[in-house]
């Protein structure tokens, strides 16, 4: 376990290549058509319940019968929801999501909705019904950041959100992690009654780079940290483990890199009429970090088969596809899976994983395979 002392090293000294982990064969696809999708949950029987936030659908796929049966409907009456939010595991064959514009909950057995949890409930009241994540041991988490003062704020890497856990049992709130905050430009105004009116925030440069943090099925948060790379684990007792720096060689952003990550992200600024989320462009060195950050802003890791980690690589000049970390429960890296730039993982089971691939149009589609990874070469 890493010593307090070896935290202050920015970045890795002798970082070593990354060993390549390769998946077997899909054992399943299945052909249901998707357009956003943004969780998935697999239930005991191997069907896997499906959000998809673009066409605001709850759906379970069923790869053995290639099946796709719809949950629920758009409302606020029984087994309605009003927006389309993440389905966390809480245990068994149950499942959670929160339904964000009523303020309220929803519970799952299975492939139905059973309860409907109101406003009022001291957990839903506790969180505001915003919530990031969930296990099973009945804990909710969200993340708070400080509000800031009517004006302009801007916040950095010496500011920081607190991850809270809230019971759903009793509401009670505890806080148990702060996570590095990213350098943004926030404008709030208020009205008379100091109640806030319009928010806008916007990265400061390009390459914004904040903490993340995954609560696992067991209870386990995993943060993803920064200066240095690494994952710390905190158990559900509050015994923190603190990792080691990965060995991950750090990217530097020079000219190659910038003209790289413009490329990725060009748009029309002019013709568009949508505001770009970046600074106008000039190749400023000025306006990038020293280095590539490990992961994107907002890229939250994902619990994985078998209690791993998985932390999807930010693209780079030299990984134009989609790549993902692979960390052991001891917060140690085991290799690198590495898909094509149209793919993603979507979700896991204790010995699954599930890809969503795009095609030509930006359909997506999901196909199962069998958590058995191969080493192969150092990337």
């Amino acid at each position: 376990m890493l010593t307090l002392a070896a935290l202050v090293v920015a970045h890795p000294v002798a970082a070593q290549r990354i060993e390549s982990l390769t998946l077997p064969p899909a054992v399943e696809t299945h052909p249901h058509e998707f357009t956003g999708i943004t969780s998935l949950r697999e239930l005991s029987d191997g069907r896997v319940i499906v959000t998809d936030g673009a066409e605001q659908r709850i759906l379970v796929l069923d790869f053995a019968n290639q099946t796709a049966k719809e949950i629920g409907r758009e409302g606020q009456g029984p087994e309605e929801y009003g927006l389309v939010h993440f389905v966390y595991d809480i245990g068994a064959d149950s499942s959670f999501m929160v339904d964000m514009p009523g303020m309220r909950f929803l519970l799952f057995n299975g492939d139905s909705i059973v309860e409907t949890v109101p406003p009022d409930d001291p957990a839903a009241e506790a969180s505001g019904g915003v919530i990031t994540g969930a296990d099973r041991l009945g804990h909710i988490i969200q993340w708070r950041t400080p509000r800031g003062a009517p004006g302009v704020t801007i916040t950095g890497k010496d500011d920081s959100s607190t991850v809270v856990r809230i019971s759903r049992a009793t509401g009670r709130v505890d806080t148990i992690a702060t996570l590095r905050l990213a350098a943004i430009r926030t404008e709030r105004t208020t009205n008379s009654e100091g109640r806030t009116t319009s928010v806008f925030s916007r990265p400061v440069g390009y390459l914004p780079s904040k903490e993340e943090a995954v609560l696992l099925p067991d209870g386990t948060l995993a943060v993803a940290r920064l200066e240095p790379f690494r994952v710390d684990l905190r158990s559900p007792d509050g015994t923190w483990l603190y990792g080691d720096s990965l060995p991950v060689p750090p990217i530097r952003t020079d000219r190659r890199e910038r003209k790289a990550f413009m490329e990725r992200n060009s748009v029309p600024r002019e013709s568009s009429g949508t505001p770009s989320p970046f600074p106008e462009p000039e190749l400023s060195a000025d306006d990038f970090p020293d280095y590539i950050p490990p992961f994107n802003f907002g890229t939250k890791p994902l619990a994985g088969p078998d209690g791993t980690i998985l932390i999807k690589r930010a693209r780079s000049a030299d990984y134009m596809q989609s790549h993902y970390f692979v960390i052991d429960r001891n917060a140690r890296l085991l290799g690198q899976i590495t898909l094509p730039a149209n793919e993603e993982i979507v979700g896991a089971g204790e010995q699954t994983i599930y890809i969503a691939y795009k095609d030509e149009v930006d359909i997506e589609r999901i196909r199962r395979h069998t958590w058995t990874v191969t080493r192969g070469d150092r990337d």
